[in-house]
């Protein structure tokens, strides 16, 4: 029998139900409108769930808080579930050894690794908060849904293409909203757009972030700090909120373990795509996630690409548990928990919109006249090529203006997320999630306002209505 083909129409369609879309669906639902929301995996989250990347980084810049809105709330309910600790701040030691890494300073701060502020969390009541918090704005969605390709007409998204267990899905909506993450809808419609980096079209590597459980976490503590030259850079944190007893209340993070995977691997023990370890003390006692995978040449775009880097990201991840617990104190009896169910990609397509944000504006803090948030991250690249990175702190946070979620001469879509308009180092700042999920709400209210006052072209929203708009719901412009 032939595929069923389904048609369905709403007023606002999300793709992609990461940190940004599920911000821009409640965002849009709350303001009033018909919002369908389009998931390819079946669960929401994105990175923050299928993705495992963890914890979320800095909503601060210096001691000030400057994102909060959907993101601030979603951290408190997860407070209020026992699931997130944090924002908690991430003092860095002095004698750190930041060995292949160009650091530029352009301020006193030093929040190399972590961006100065993290929050711990627990993907997994994460899931379920997300489930709920969309369905109480009245979001509607379909999981398991993968978008193929779209439509152009007269400069406005006519209809988008996805494919289904059930069948072939056609979507029509007033506005369309890609959090893809890849720009997947603004590229099958035929928009333009950077691959990569500029100079070459190479994007950062991908990983597989997962964690580990069954760490003795003081007896580790003890071996690190005994060994703080072999670390890039190590943070100390003190909590300063109370804890549950199974938590961790002396969290730690860090980059290093130098000589034992140099060791490891000149005995061929070790298959690492970097010469270091990322790690991250997580909620629970004895639970620790690690950022140390890496597989560099991959275009997030092509599934040759992405099988090949989750093949060689799982066979890291399997290896480095095997050579932490032969050969690092605390880790004798660890195990992996879990590691993402997805490979992680940080850079892809970014659409080329009304405004390209620049390396600039990130470093001098530009504040534009139609900012719809601000980010705080610092520039933090990884080198495509090799296991060297750049990290550039930040004097100030900087704003989004509202053309960079427009690609240039669309009507009636918006992007949001790591595929908004900006240039391969910009985007290695705002890339990262609680910058999305500010990015994204501003995104769902643009849509559902432009609806509700008649405006036919998304680049003619009252840029001062949506602002007010925003700040009214606890976003700091």
């Amino acid at each position: 029998m032939p595929r069923k083909t389904y048609t369905i129409s709403k007023d606002v369609i999300v793709v992609g139900a990461g940190p940004a879309g599920c911000a821009a669906a409640i965002a849009s639902a709350r303001n009033g409108a018909q919002t369908l929301l389009l998931e390819k995996n079946g669960i929401l989250g994105g990175m923050a769930t299928a993705g495992m990347v963890k914890p979320f980084m800095t909503s601060y810049v210096g001691n000030k808080k400057v994102i909060d809105g959907i993101y601030g709330e979603i951290v408190q309910t997860m407070h209020s579930l026992n699931a997130a600790l944090g924002p908690f701040a991430c003092p860095n030691f002095e004698n750190h050894n930041k060995r292949d890494l160009v650091v530029r300073k352009v301020s006193q701060q030093d929040t190399h690794g972590t961006g100065g502020y993290v929050t711990v969390f627990d993907p997994e009541i994460l899931k379920y908060l997300l489930i709920v918090e969309t369905e109480k704005a009245g979001v509607e969605m379909l999981l398991h849904t993968l978008v193929t390709d779209a439509t152009l007409e007269n400069q406005s998204i006519k209809n988008i293409v996805a494919e289904t267990k059930s069948g072939r899905y056609i979507f029509t909506s007033k506005i369309v909203i890609d959090a893809s993450g890849d720009g997947d809808v603004a590229a099958a419609a035929g928009y333009d757009y950077v691959l990569g980096r500029e100079v070459d079209g190479v994007c950062q590597p991908v990983s597989v972030m997962y964690t580990l459980g069954g760490i003795d976490t003081d007896k580790a503590r003890k071996y690190i700090l005994q060994n703080q030259d072999q670390f890039e850079w190590l943070s100390m944190p003190v909590l300063n909120e109370p804890v549950l007893s199974t938590y961790e209340s002396k969290p730690m993070a860090g980059s290093g373990f130098f000589n034992i995977i140099a060791e490891a691997k000149s005995k061929g023990e070790l298959e690492l795509g970097r010469n270091q370890v990322t790690f991250f003390t997580d909620l629970r006692r004895g639970e620790w996630t690690i950022n140390a995978t890496r597989v560099n040449g991959i275009n997030g775009n092509l599934v040759e690409d992405l099988t090949q880097a989750e093949k060689s990201a799982r066979k890291q991840v399997f290896s480095l548990t095997e050579t932490l617990r032969k050969y690092i104190p605390g880790f004798e009896n660890c195990f992996i928990l879990a590691s993402s169910s997805v490979i992680g990609v940080r850079e892809s397509r970014k659409i080329i919109g009304e405004y390209v944000l620049t390396r600039e504006d990130i470093i001098e803090g530009r504040k534009f006249t139609d900012s719809i948030c601000k980010g705080s991250f610092p520039i933090d690249i990884h080198d495509p090529f090799g296991d060297k990175g750049t990290w550039v702190e930040l004097d100030d946070a900087y704003t989004i203006p509202y053309r960079s979620l427009i690609p240039k001469g669309a009507n009636n879509l918006l992007v949001a997320g790591r595929c908004i308009s900006a240039t391969h180092d910009a985007q290695a700042s705002t890339r990262v999630m609680p910058t999305s999920m500010a990015i994204g709400q501003a995104a769902g209210t643009a849509a559902a306002l432009s609806l509700k006052d008649g405006v036919e072209k998304l680049p003619n929203v009252d840029i001062k209505l949506l602002q007010n708009t925003l700040k009214q719901q606890n976003v700091i412009l």
